[in-house]
Parts: structure tokens; C-alpha cells; sequence
């Protein structure tokens, strides 16, 4: 058996940081215990049960020793893993880290941006938190250290971890200090309402993946202040819960050999995954396809049996497709041209390929129209592609 630490730490002295211990091995975990602060965890572990209703008390410095003696105990195993929710690096933190700007730009689409600390926030609680527990023997895990150690130390970001626990397009709407964005229309009792709901889902996710937890979301509560404990402690289990994707290969770290967040792998997303032509190819009825490359119908059509012909890989210009993909390419124009021929009748065709922004390209992936024309669909045809570029088009008028 091992044991999973995870900590939602707070970044000032004022506030109280969630704990949450994990207890299994390979695909079976479960979590033994929960608090919503270190003194609690800790007077858990000597048989002193959690007071969800008292206010959360706050030691002076984390007391990263007793924390980890108090899981051992709790556990009945040593603890493998901590797994914590602030900035660390093996460096001193002055400002945003690679770290940060990584996570930011895989995920800020879907708005889960990292915060910025600088050398106040979380600067000597976060340094005593990495020096003390790198002195108990858990080594910061980063780029240049993916796979565990016999005590390892992992940065998560409950905000990306909710994106895969809850399969959600966007950063889940849980945060206490954020209630006021969030449903700036409701009233306080409102705001109450609909974080509970938002708990609720977590915790059912949660335990479906880990089973009961030993600990419930309450039924109302009188201020908002009252549920911070709540989210310290979803908080606390989500972060023990990325740890446990972390051992089971699961996570992937976005920074450099200083520092690292890791996040759970099926949230990071390539270009292909929102490419609305990788999705078409997929999930479009073709006309035509061979192994390289897909013809169907274009979804926006400029004449009757408009047909686009893409790559399957997902590749932006047609210069840097491979030469057996660019000949599948172009021998899908030819069947796509005898696909249209079985039910529409044209006399011409325009065969068009943008490549660039410069030159009109919208979507980052290989497509080639074939359009269909038939007499009269314009007034004065002459010029073709030409008309790209409108003032340069008519040139048989300059010829006169």
C-alpha cells in the first residue's frame, strides 16, 4: 500500500490550507481522511475527529513535519507523495515561471490561466514548504524528473485537474472569492445555492473514482465564509487525486527542469483536437477518401456540389505535406470531380488552395476546393482565380 499527501496550501500566513490523505495502490484508491486545515489533520491523526463547523485555526509556518508523521499514522504506510496546490520550483521564485506561462497557454482558452507569484506570494511559506519537504526526502518533481522517485513531490493546479474530474470544456465555476463574478445577478443566499451545486458535482466525481470520502458538503450555510473550508478540502482531494494519475502515468508536467505543473494528460490538446477540419474528416459522410486524404461536401457552398478535398494528417500548407500525401491529395481531386458529375451538371470548374493568412487562409489545415460552375452564375467569368486580388484581375482591359 502507499499513501498520497495532498495539500491546498494557502499562500499567506492568514489562511488555512485543506488536507486530504489517499490510501491504495494501482487502479484501487480510497481517501482515509480529510481537513480543512493542518491543525485538524493533524489532531485527526491523534484521534481528535474534524469540526467542520469551528473556524479553521492558522499556525504561524506550516507544520510540514507533523503533517507528514500525522498521514504516516493515519495511513498505516509511509506517505509517497505530496502532492500541493502553490508554486515550488528548485529555484528561488521572483516572478512567473516557464511554469505558469506554459499552463497559461495550453489552457487559458478554456480559462485556466495560472496565477503569478512573485517574491511575497508565496515567497517564504512556499520556500519553507519545498526546503522542509525536500528534507523528509520528496523530490520535486519536474521536466527533468517525470517518472517518481521513492518520495516525490508534485505542483498541481485543481483547475485543470476539474477539467478532466468533471470532463468539462472550461474552468469549473467553485471558487468562494469568485462568486461575485460568477453570478454577479444573485444574491448572497444565491451564490450560497449554486456553489453547493458545484460542490456536489465534485464530490460525486470524486468518489466515484475513490469512493466514499469522509467528509460531506452541507446542506446550506449561512455566509459564504462557510463554505471556504469546503473548497480547502475539494481542493485538498483533487490534488491527491492528480497525484494518483501522476503514478499511474497519467499526468504530464508543462515548465522546464526548475519547476513544473502537472496536469492531467487528456486535458492537454494539440491543434488537431479543435481543428474543425481534423473534426470533419472524422465525422463527415465522405464522397471520396483514400488513405491520405478526405473529399465531402464544404459546409458553406459557393455553387451547387462545392466539394473540399483534406489531408488527414493534420498539416497547415500544402507545401509541407509529405509527396504520397500531397499525390493523395490531388488524385482525390479527380474522384471528387466524378462525384459531382453524378448528380449536378457543370460546365467549368475552379480548383482553389489558400495557403497563409496572406492569402485567405482561415483554417491551419490542407484543403482544396473544387467548385463546380455552371453558365450564368456570374455576370463576366473571365479572370477566375484571378479575382483574389480584385484591381489586378481584369487585365484583357489593359490589353485594349
Amino acid at each position: 500500500m502507499r499513501a498520497i499527501l495532498g495539500i491546498d496550501a494557502a499562500w499567506t500566513e492568514h489562511e488555512p490550507s485543506g488536507v486530504a490523505l489517499l490510501v491504495g495502490d494501482g487502479d484501487r484508491w480510497s481517501c482515509v481522511a480529510v481537513a480543512p486545515s493542518y491543525e485538524s489533520f493533524i489532531a485527526l491523526a491523534h484521534g481528535t475527529p474534524v469540526t467542520w463547523s469551528a473556524r479553521a485555526t492558522v499556525p504561524r509556518k506550516p507544520p510540514i513535519d507533523e503533517l507528514v508523521a500525522a498521514a504516516t499514522r493515519l495511513a498505516g504506510c509511509d506517505v509517497q507523495l505530496v502532492a500541493v496546490d502553490m508554486p515550488m520550483s528548485h529555484v528561488r521564485i521572483t516572478g512567473r515561471r516557464t511554469a505558469d506561462n506554459k499552463v497559461s497557454e495550453a489552457f487559458g482558452t478554456r480559462h485556466c490561466s495560472a496565477h503569478s507569484p512573485d517574491k511575497d506570494r508565496p515567497g517564504a511559506i512556499g520556500s519553507l514548504l519545498t526546503r522542509t519537504l525536500g528534507e523528509l526526502g520528496f523530490r520535486l518533481a519536474t521536466t527533468s524528473m517525470p517518472r517518481p522517485a521513492s518520495r516525490t513531490l508534485l505542483e498541481v493546479y485543481p483547475h485543470t485537474a476539474l477539467l478532466s474530474l468533471l470532463d468539462a470544456e472550461r474552468r469549473v465555476p467553485y471558487k468562494v472569492s469568485k462568486s461575485s463574478k460568477l453570478w454577479p445577478d444573485l444574491s448572497i443566499a444565491g451564490r450560497i445555492e449554486e456553489l453547493l451545486k458545484v460542490f456536489r458535482r465534485i464530490l460525486a466525481r470524486l468518489e466515484c473514482e475513490l469512493g466514499p470520502l469522509p467528509f460531506a458538503i452541507p446542506p446550506t450555510a449561512a455566509s459564504l465564509s462557510e463554505l471556504k473550508k469546503f473548497e480547502d478540502a475539494l481542493d485538498a482531494v483533487v490534488s491527491a487525486w492528480m497525484g494518483m494519475l501522476y503514478l499511474r502515468d497519467q499526468a504530464t508536467p508543462l515548465g522546464d527542469a526548475r519547476a513544473a505543473v502537472w496536469v492531467p494528460t487528456d486535458t492537454i490538446r494539440t491543434p488537431a483536437d479543435s481543428c474543425a477540419l481534423c473534426l470533419a474528416a472524422r465525422s463527415r459522410a465522405p464522397i471520396a477518401s483514400n488513405r491520405c486524404a478526405v473529399a465531402f461536401n464544404d459546409a458553406f457552398p459557393v455553387s451547387a456540389g462545392h466539394t473540399l478535398v483534406v489531408s488527414r494528417r493534420h498539416v497547415g500548407s500544402l507545401f509541407d505535406l509529405a509527396d504520397t500525401e500531397r499525390r493523395a491529395v490531388w488524385d482525390l481531386v479527380s474522384v471528387a470531380k466524378r462525384a459531382i458529375e453524378q448528380s449536378h451538371a457543370p460546365t467549368a470548374y475552379n480548383i482553389g488552395v489558400n495557403i497563409g493568412r496572406d492569402a485567405g487562409q482561415t483554417v491551419d489545415h490542407v484543403h482544396l476546393h473544387v467548385i463546380p460552375r455552371y453558365p450564368g452564375d456570374v455576370d463576366d467569368p473571365r479572370g477566375g482565380v484571378r479575382w483574389v486580388v480584385p484591381a489586378k484581375a481584369d487585365y484583357w482591359s489593359r490589353r485594349r
